[in-house]
């Protein structure tokens, strides 16, 4: 397999007339390597109809411009175009053909464009990225903000991402390691072939296996193989070694660390045996200064700062964190609580991700899983954050449909979800303010979603406790393996007596509470960490 970085030359415009007779590349249009952030580089409006949530820029269609030479001697290989993040919603043209489109940036897309191509000549790519207003809570930019990259594959090849390596068991000799992967073949006929994994240490091959197999349209490869005195990861020491799977001429290759994760209410969260607290901080994906664009050298300053504050871990809050903040994250030491989204299908602003969650959520939950699964701080995913609609009969459904199918893809961490007692309680939550205050239910009636935060602030622990919230609590334990709960810490204890199996997790709190937060988790087995908001701002 050939890797192509694309990320080079770039052709960036702001079009906002789609009707426009004229397609070609503006003469104003900026020249610009990736990532590059084109909302952080527009002008901001003091009159802008986002307001501060993105830092009085308003939303745009942008437009991102390359020629791409494909020499004639790629005919009959496979091309795809990988885009990491092009946000918030994209939109993929080879040679003027729509070749795939992504609801949802953050996820990122691997696209097969061999249909598209033209060889012994440069091809047009153009990448057109749309951001509505309210599309986010957050800053979160407009474009592609993190690498593109162009795969030419063999006709026989390992799908992306489809390469898992995960550590079944481990013993005092060593660990076991599985290997998967799937193999595609567009070839008329099937093929007899060769196959090698090899796992190597500071460039020294440390275990190998080599099988044959015979493909035809599609082969899973699924083996295990003994490492001998396999070197641990670990948050104190985040060792890493490299794999590759080679099958023909095809190869894939990665970088993961082998450790053993289990969980359970008597022992909470174990590492190779060893019980582990989170000390965890959440965080957006922006940057700062930079805007919404992934730079891995801004991300390692980051994430080394917060460990050395004395944080462990991390919430991507809320949503999958870019390959150079998990490759960082590998290297220090520090684990991550992956977060798929911010909202289902109720819309938190009216231009957000809930539009296109029923359509797209499992190419959103396949995309994040995929991303993240080799990464060994990866400790487990957050299938969603305050939830309104979770105490509905559609809500546990979606919780239930992206549990299994987390789960499918990724067997070895666990899944949770940052439930707000009053975001469960939906619709009934003015019923349980006029139970607890005796207020009229007009004096609830109008405002928002904070301003009943502010009047309710005395009475959060009741609301938290309320027995709408413990059943909504009840029927989301087939859906997750560790309950993750969003300013809900007067349940901790009460839970551990009422609930001896049920795992929790602090998965939303405020900074003022840390230290009560950590006696009490620190006191209870079941309750495995805390994540503060925000670590980084």
């Amino acid at each position: 397999m050939k890797t192509i970085n694309l990320n080079k030359d770039w052709h960036i415009y702001r079009r906002d007339d789609a009707f426009s007779l004229v397609t070609a590349v503006p003469e104003d249009a900026v020249k610009a390597d990736l990532p590059y952030d084109a909302l952080f580089h527009d002008e901001q409006t003091s009159d802008s109809m986002n307001g501060g949530r993105t830092g009085y820029f308003d939303s745009g269609v942008y437009y991102y411009q390359k020629e791409v030479f494909i020499p004639e001697e790629e005919r009959g290989k496979m091309l795809f175009l990988k885009t990491e993040g092009a946000f918030s919603r994209s939109f993929i043209y080879i040679n003027g053909s729509l070749a795939y489109q992504c609801d949802f940036g953050y996820a990122g897309l691997t696209s097969d464009i061999t249909p598209y191509i033209r060889y012994g000549v440069n091809n047009t790519f153009m990448i057109v990225c749309k951001t509505d207003l309210y599309s986010s809570r957050w800053y979160c930019g407009t474009g592609l903000l993190r690498p593109v990259t162009l795969l030419i594959k063999e006709p026989v090849y390992i799908e992306e991402d489809s390469l898992f390596v995960s550590c079944e068991n481990i013993d005092e000799d060593g660990a076991s390691i599985r290997v998967r992967a799937d193999l595609v073949s567009v070839l008329p006929a099937s093929s007899l072939m060769q196959g090698t994994i090899r796992i190597t240490s500071s460039g020294t091959c440390v275990c190998e296996e080599t099988f044959s197999l015979r493909v035809r349209d599609r082969y899973q490869i699924d083996r295990r193989l003994y490492l001998k005195n396999a070197h641990l990861y670990s948050e104190e020491d985040p060792y890493l070694y490299d794999v590759s799977v080679t099958v023909g001429e095809e190869t894939v290759s990665l970088r993961t660390g082998f450790r053993k994760e289990t969980f359970d209410a008597a022992h909470g969260l174990r590492i190779n045996g060893k019980t582990v607290k989170l000390r965890g901080a959440c965080i957006h994906h922006d940057e700062g200064i930079l805007g919404g664009v992934a730079e891995k050298g801004f991300e390692y300053y980051r994430v080394k700062r917060l460990k050395e504050a004395g944080f462990n871990a991390i919430r991507s809050a809320h949503n999958h964190p870019s390959q150079e903040l998990l490759e960082v994250c590998d290297e220090l030491g520090v684990w991550v609580l992956d977060e798929v989204c911010d909202m289902w299908t109720k819309m938190k602003g009216f231009g957000d991700y809930a539009q296109n969650f029923s359509r797209s959520w499992k190419q959103t939950v396949d995309q994040t899983v995929k991303g993240s699964r080799n990464h060994p701080c990866v400790v487990g995913y957050s299938s969603g954050n305050e939830i309104s609609e979770i105490n509905t009969d559609r809500g546990f459904e979606a919780a239930h449909d992206i549990f299994e199918e987390i789960h499918l893809l990724d067997d070895t961490r666990f899944v949770t979800n940052g439930v707000n007692g009053a975001f469960a309680a939906g619709d009934e939550v003015i019923d349980i303010a006029v139970d607890l205050t005796g207020k009229d239910r007009s004096f609830y009636a109008s405002g928002d979603v904070n301003r009943f935060m502010a009047l309710m602030a005395s009475r959060m622990k009741d609301i938290t406790l309320h027995p709408v919230v413990t059943k909504v609590l009840e029927r989301l334990e087939t859906s997750t393996d560790v309950q993750g709960y969003n300013y809900m810490t007067a349940r901790y204890a009460e839970d551990a007596v009422n609930y001896p199996n049920r795992i929790m997790l602090g998965t939303e709190t405020y900074p003022k509470d840390i230290a009560e937060n950590w006696r009490i988790i620190t006191s209870l087995p079941q309750c495995i960490g805390d994540f503060t908001w925000t670590g980084w701002d």
